[in-house]
């Protein structure tokens, strides 16, 4: 299962994302009410942290290892473990959120419907449901190697996008220090499917969602050609 190990370095890499400026974006479109939200792919609770800090928040990831990190870093939050394919919920919620192209890692169009349901399942009336996507465009300027050192992680990282299959493939060998001079090496491999727009706003309509809105980058631009990520707004029918 991927996020087993990555779980322990994840934070590390992830060191220049942007989740407040991102969090802004989302603020703006919640409000400032103490409405109910559901965060799925949680992760190691970077969003989780900011977002528990202004909503009543509920958190799942499929990665235990990710669980206890975001257990241990956010103490006002209820977390459990679910997969997005398909979870259910004894609650309903004013707002659902699937961040960090978690979506990506569905390769099954399926499987992506499959979790479109749920969440509208999870949904009240008229609530909110906010996701992004990496887009093809981001993963064909991805595709090289390169190799990295930060703190006490060493790791190199190739990247190769199928542009039959709209799959990308992250391949990365990590060598993360555990005493002087002794490093611990573990490999990881993570695929991520590319949609296009088009046919996710196609299953999100099938499903019953409405008032579809594109958003380019967390930025409240629509100009989404070329974006390299894609963040989906839209609507349960009420």
């Amino acid at each position: 299962m991927i996020y087993n190990e990555f779980a322990q370095v994840y934070d590390k890499l992830m060191y220049d994302f942007p989740y407040k400026e991102n969090s802004e974006f989302l603020f703006n479109i919640l409000g400032d009410r103490q409405i109910k939200v559901l965060e799925m792919a949680a992760g190691t609770g970077n969003f989780t942290k900011i977002l528990g800090e202004k909503y009543h928040l509920h958190a799942f990831d499929i990665s235990e290892n990710m669980l206890t990190i975001a257990q241990n870093k956010v103490k006002n939050v209820f977390f459990f473990k679910a997969d997005m394919i398909n979870f259910k919920t004894l609650n309903k919620y004013d707002a659902v959120l699937c961040l960090c192209d978690s979506y990506n890692y569905l390769l099954k169009e399926e499987d992506l419907l499959s979790s479109f349901k749920c969440v509208y399942q999870a949904l009240e009336d008229n609530g909110i449901f906010i996701f992004d996507m990496n887009t093809k465009e981001k993963f064909l300027k991805m595709e090289r190697a390169y190799v990295d050192e930060i703190d006490d992680i060493f790791y190199s990282w190739e990247n190769y996008f199928d542009e039959n299959k709209n799959i990308n493939h992250y391949c990365v060998n990590f060598f993360v220090e555990e005493k002087e001079d002794l490093y611990r090496r573990f490999y990881e491999e993570h695929l991520e499917r590319a949609y296009p727009s088009p046919k996710v706003k196609s299953l999100l309509e099938q499903v019953g969602f409405k008032s579809i809105e594109i958003y380019k980058d967390y930025k409240n631009s629509k100009q989404i050609e070329k974006a390299d990520r894609l963040v989906y707004v839209v609507k349960k029918r009420g």
